[in-house]
């Protein structure tokens, strides 16, 4: 990546997924030692991966995003997944496991970093400091793999709509 980091940051961008949990790539952390994220963007290291149907425990989850929060700023990092998950795993509830690890992470991540964590409102949804993470409401999962699919979209529409109204990756004049 640090031959490519600068054309990647000319791509006007508000955030930048990167996978950062397979281990080829892991060690690419470093590339933001000395390479800045462009104003007012993004980055979403990949924290789970989809190599391996191995659940990652969230202390390594957090130990992933606090690391590139304190090198990008812990307002412009958001825990993702390396390249997605879907049918690449062996099973829709190892999806789900990585998603559970990935968003507990988060939120321990987030108490590091920002020092508290809000009270959750009644929704069941955690309140964070800049949506640095988001915790699963309340739902039973079907056990269908559509079902999965339906569920894990709703999340991902969750963390979104919470990006947005946090203001996280917007900013003026970047499309």
């Amino acid at each position: 990546m640090k031959d490519i980091i600068d054309l990647i940051f000319r791509v006007r961008a508000r955030s930048y997924s990167i996978e950062a949990s397979k281990p080829c790539h892991e060690h690419e952390w470093r590339v933001f030692e000395t390479g800045e994220l462009p104003e007012g963007a993004t980055l979403v290291p990949g924290v789970v991966g989809r190599y391996t149907d191995f659940i990652e425990h969230p202390d390594l989850v957090v130990e992933r995003l606090v690391r590139y929060a304190k090198l990008v700023g812990r307002e412009n990092a958001l825990a993702g997944t390396d390249c997605g998950l879907g049918t690449r795993l062996g099973h829709p509830s190892i999806c789900w496991a990585k998603f559970e690890a990935m968003a507990e992470g988060a939120r321990r991540a987030t108490e590091i970093l920002w020092g508290r964590l809000e009270a959750a409102p009644k929704t069941g949804r955690a309140s964070t400091p800049q949506g640095l993470c988001h915790r699963r409401s309340q739902t039973t999962l079907s056990p269908s793999p559509g079902g999965v699919r339906n569920e894990i979209a709703k999340v991902i529409i969750v963390v979104i709509a919470e990006a947005i109204s946090a203001g996280i990756g917007l900013s003026p004049g970047r499309t």
